[in-house]
C-alpha cells in the first residue's frame, strides 16, 4: 500500500505526524510519503515525541516516551536509498535530493531541523509491522 500526504505547517503552529494506523501498530507492506511545507522564510523542525522500539518479543513492543537527555547514534550507515523500517528526511520537495537524516526502527533521535521551507519524509516497511512513531512538527 502506498500513501502520500501533503500539508502545510502554518507560522508558529505545531502539528503531529504519526505512523500509519496510529494509535495501533503500523501494518507491513506500506510506503508513506509526507510532503510538508512551511511559510516562505520559515524552517521546519521535527521532534520525536513517542515511539516503540524492537523488543526481544515482537508481540510486546517496548513503548517509550522520548527523553531529551538520552543520547544515541542516529544515522543509519547504509548507502541503500530504501531501508526496511526506516524514516528518511529529505531537505526539499522530492526524494531525488540528498537525504538530510535517516533513522532506523531501532534508533531514536529527538530533533531534525530543515534548511528549506519544504520537507519530504519517506517511510517504508515490508516485513516489520509492530511499531509506531509520533513526530511533533513546528515551523519557525
Amino acid at each position: 500500500m502506498k500513501i502520500t500526504i501533503y500539508f502545510t505547517v502554518k507560522q508558529n503552529e505545531m502539528v503531529q505526524l504519526h505512523s500509519p494506523n496510529y494509535p495501533n501498530l503500523y501494518p507491513k507492506s506500506i510506503e508513506c510519503i509526507w510532503l510538508i511545507k512551511a511559510p516562505s522564510g520559515y524552517s521546519i523542525q521535527f521532534n520525536l515525541t513517542q515511539y516503540t522500539a524492537l523488543n526481544y518479543h515482537p508481540q510486546q513492543p517496548d513503548m517509550r516516551i522520548w527523553r531529551s537527555n538520552f543520547n544515541t547514534n542516529v544515522t543509519c550507515q547504509n548507502s541503500r536509498s530504501i531501508l526496511e523500517g526506516s524514516i528518511a528526511f529529505y531537505d526539499g520537495n522530492n526524494t531525488d535530493v540528498e537525504i538530510l537524516e535517516r533513522f532506523c526502527h531501532n534508533l531514536k533521535q529527538p530533533e531534525v531541523v530543515t534548511s528549506t521551507t519544504e520537507q519530504v519524509i519517506f517511510f517504508f516497511t515490508y516485513f516489520i509491522f509492530h511499531m509506531f512513531f509520533i513526530y511533533s512538527i513546528f515551523s519557525y
